[in-house]
């Protein structure tokens, strides 16, 4: 009901002025040539991991808490609800934190921070819904960093390419960055082949699907996922884009857009 509403709203209230048409850059060769740039691999890198692991964590959530922790489908319901509710409440954090040591440094503690209180959650016994619930919220307090610090990170990857290249290529780096996340979660369905194959079945008890099934369920909804965000830690090193270079290419851009306007 809403939906129709706002982009009527928007529409009509805000519509978008009438600029030159851009020069055409979506060609393959230009496409291409951004993964020539070591901060854009590196982003788009860090995406994939970081949007497989929770792939991974939504696709198995239901097997997990009802094969391993004994709880039904409402209790993983509101786990997961708690789980995303702390992404939330943690990312003005994660922003404040973004303003003081950068974004990529920020990025690599937030995908810290979020294997190691993932993996802390996941291995809470099960039997106690306050316990598992309280652990979810925490294991879900760095989850929205990387939502945001990315695409934050590539619009000023948009601005060192328009420093080297003259062109204003933002559109297109971040209908990339749409692919690397569509990807992650195409990835994300692998673990349920792995888990047929090993003999796991969804509708029988913990008992009648063994020791293997049950093994390599936890270790595709644990292991899996904290070593991606780690993993994601990992790429940030050497991150060239830093602040100071960013500050340096506004600045650099900004004297450019004034000479041209004289």
């Amino acid at each position: 009901i809403a939906l129709p509403i706002t982009l009527a709203i928007a529409y009509f209230a805000a519509p978008e002025p009438q600029l030159a048409p851009p020069k055409p850059h979506g060609g393959i060769r230009t496409w291409l040539g951004l993964f020539k740039l070591k901060t854009v691999r590196k982003l788009l890198l860090a995406d994939l991991f970081l949007g497989v692991a929770p792939g991974i964590t939504g696709s198995l959530v239901f097997f997990f808490f009802g094969q391993v922790k004994g709880y039904d489908h409402a209790s993983a319901s509101i786990f997961m609800l708690l789980y995303f509710m702390a992404g939330l409440v943690g990312a003005p954090f994660w922003a404040w934190l973004a303003t003081r040591i950068g974004k990529h440094k920020t990025l690599a503690v937030s995908s810290i921070i979020f294997a190691v209180f993932y993996g802390l959650a996941c291995l809470v016994p099960g039997g106690n819904f306050a316990i598992t619930a309280a652990a979810m919220f925490m294991a879900g307090l760095p989850y929205a960093a990387a939502l945001f610090l990315l695409r934050a990170m590539m619009a000023d990857a948009g601005d060192e390419v328009r420093h080297e290249t003259g062109e204003d290529l933002t559109g297109l780096m971040f209908s990339i960055l749409a692919v690397t996340t569509k990807m992650g979660h195409v990835v994300a369905l692998i673990p349920y082949a792995i888990l047929q194959f090993v003999g796991f079945k969804p509708l029988q008890t913990p008992a009648e699907n063994g020791d293997l099934a049950i093994l390599m369920l936890q270790i595709l909804f644990i292991a899996v996922p904290a070593a991606l965000m780690a993993a994601a830690a990992l790429v940030m090193r050497n991150y060239p884009l830093t602040a100071q270079r960013h500050d340096q290419i506004r600045a650099e851009l900004a004297l450019k857009d004034a000479k041209a306007a004289l």
